[in-house]
């Protein structure tokens, strides 16, 4: 008989919890003494049945006296005991005193507290349980006890009990959680799982990068502010550059942030593109330009379902990475193979920036007149929204009456976040039952 009650009762310890909602859900309730409780651990199986009865012993590890409470849940999440009334509670546990409490008698432990189940909850079959106190720092371990039977000496038939563990989940506190975003806000759950809500839009942050300034949060994300100028701006030919350590500007040989495109070398600099992908695994000024989704530094939106990219758009260009190329005028801009409402922002950029209409097949085509002559002038900064694991290709192609066109390809590339890695489920225990198994292991928490 003893060898079927403990091998239902590791069957039982094998199984999942199917009363989780009611731990997580359930209000935390206010002790006797009218002192409000905390979660101190979460049992994800708490059994009663079948003789067997689930013992939980708790210490307290504050210097001052506690309230200490065990709520039981049943498998449809209906709460088992009233700690407000006392059922599973004591009161005033002293400093470095220890306490069990129990759902029923046994003969091989001392009880201090035994609940007594409420209806409508008549049984623990797949139950849970959490251990509650007036503060979270107490250490505990529970068992799942046979209750009819004495641990004989010397053992007449069985071998002397052994335990079996498994891992409960210790409460949490917001600075164990601190997951290092200024932009969340940091805490815990009724299950004791971390939880990081966004803050308000437009709270100040830091990025991290001393060149932007008025960094604010967006969507749980710190984003960059203004730039920091370090004199004029022409990305393709800058003279000094910003440190993003200190903040100053460092001056030294021209460098160029700019992505020409792969046109010919002698009118590549015509039209050139500037993303703000720092960190393009490619290179800066490469004419393809990956971002992993939800990175700030090149995502620009909270949507999981792509990538926002910042564009900007610069003609006449002295790019001191294309050396070959002496700027001079465009007389049309032409922008191929965008859905309307990627193109349409680009175009109107580039239309605003000098007398111009709007030309060909689909009106995808920008003509200056008279042609474009101005040098080194960018667009604002536009968005560019490209869906996750997906590649958005811009074909551009400049003119002038002074040379071949400059003809480019940019690519923008979303990379989806990689899939989590899944945790292979520990192998079953191959040892005999025992008449005692264990269920939690001790576990303490700071409050």
């Amino acid at each position: 008989m003893v060898a079927f009650l403990l091998t239902v009762a590791l069957a039982l310890l094998g199984l999942p919890s199917t009363s989780l909602a009611g731990v997580q859900d359930a209000p935390f309730p206010t002790f006797s003494d009218g002192k409000a409780s905390q979660l101190a651990l979460l049992i994800p199986t708490a059994i009663k049945i079948n003789n067997l009865d689930t013992e939980v012993i708790c210490t307290n590890l504050t210097p001052a006296a506690v309230d200490i409470g065990l709520e039981v849940f049943d498998q449809t999440g209906t709460r088992g005991n009233t700690i407000g009334s006392g059922n599973g509670a004591l009161l005033d546990v002293a400093p470095g005193a220890t306490v069990t409490i129990t759902t029923g008698q046994t003969k091989v432990i001392h009880e201090d507290k035994i609940i007594v189940l409420e209806a409508p909850v008549i049984d623990l079959g797949n139950g849970s349980a959490r251990v509650v106190a007036t503060r979270a720092h107490i250490g505990c371990v529970a068992f799942a006890a046979d209750s009819k039977h004495n641990i004989e000496a010397p053992p007449s038939i069985a071998a002397p009990p052994t335990s079996t563990p498994l891992a409960p989940s210790a409460a949490c506190s917001p600075a164990a959680c601190d997951d290092g975003n200024p932009c969340t806000a940091d805490g815990c759950n009724a299950a004791g799982k971390c939880t990081h809500a966004a803050v308000a839009d437009g709270t100040t942050c830091d990025d991290g990068n001393a060149c932007t300034t008025d960094d604010a949060c967006a969507a749980g994300a710190c984003r960059p502010g203004n730039a920091v100028s370090c004199g004029a701006d022409t990305p393709c030919h800058q003279l000094a550059v910003c440190d993003p350590q200190s903040g100053q500007c460092i001056h030294g040989a021209p460098v160029s942030t700019c992505v020409p495109g792969g046109g010919k070398k002698a009118t590549d600099c015509a039209a050139e593109w500037v993303v703000e992908n720092p960190g393009n695994p490619k290179g800066r000024t490469r004419s393809v330009q990956v971002c992993r989704q939800g990175d700030p530094a090149c995502d620009f939106d909270a949507d999981p379902g792509h990538c926002t990219f910042h564009v900007r758009i610069c003609l006449n260009n002295t790019d001191v990475n294309v050396p070959a190329c002496t700027p001079g005028e465009v007389s049309t801009y032409e922008l191929r193979g965008l859905p309307s409402q990627t193109a349409e922002p680009l175009l109107g950029a580039v239309a605003a920036m000098g007398p111009s209409s709007r030309t060909g097949k689909g009106l995808i085509q920008v003509s200056f007149s008279p042609p474009y002559a101005t040098a080194d002038q960018c667009t604002a900064v536009l968005p560019v929204v490209v869906p996750a694991r997906r590649t958005l290709t811009l074909k551009v192609r400049a003119s002038s009456s002074a040379g071949p066109p400059d003809s480019d390809k940019l690519k923008l590339k979303c990379v989806g976040k990689p899939p989590a890695r899944a945790h292979a489920a520990a192998p079953a225990s191959r040892h005999a039952p025992s008449r005692i198994a264990r269920l939690s292991r001790p576990a303490a928490s700071s409050s």
